[in-house]
């Protein structure tokens, strides 16, 4: 979909490299306040999964794709499965009390949460619709189906 990342930052490179050459470090809105709160950049899964620019079946970046788009991966973070540890909050703007609590990384996409908290588990014989911007309908899989079909 022309307004998932990839697409967008195809554009950036064909019509603008300069900025992406300028760039330190791409992060997700909610990778964006994980790293507020830590310090640390990294990308949770299911919000790096909604750019298109993951490879299914390693779960990486699919750096081969996006460099051969102009795209420069050196500005990717590591990605961490969902339910991983970012790190402890050290945001010297907050109390001290707060420091070093630590901050799990949570579903980044609202509809991974959405489906995560179906009271189903995957093998189970049911579906999802879940509506907001668009409609998805889907089923929980312990991995993708990648068959033409």
């Amino acid at each position: 979909m022309q307004l998932n990342t990839l697409f967008q930052l195809a554009s950036l490179a064909e019509q603008h490299p300069e900025q992406l050459s300028a760039t330190k470090r791409l992060l997700f809105m909610p990778d964006f306040l994980h790293c507020l709160l830590t310090g640390v950049d990294a990308s949770e899964f299911t919000i790096a999964s909604t750019s298109q620019m993951l490879d299914i079946k390693t779960g990486a970046w699919a750096t081969d794709i996006l460099e051969r788009i102009g795209i420069p991966t050196d500005i990717l973070p590591d990605v961490l499965p969902a339910g991983a540890t970012y790190g402890g909050i050290a945001d010297s703007t907050l109390p001290d009390a707060l420091q070093g609590i630590p901050v799990i990384a949570p579903g980044g996409h609202d509809t991974a949460c959405a489906v995560a908290a179906v009271p189903a588990a995957p093998g189970d014989d049911w579906a999802y619709l879940s509506s907001g911007t668009w409609s998805l309908l889907g089923v929980e899989l312990s991995e993708a189906v990648l068959t033409p079909e």
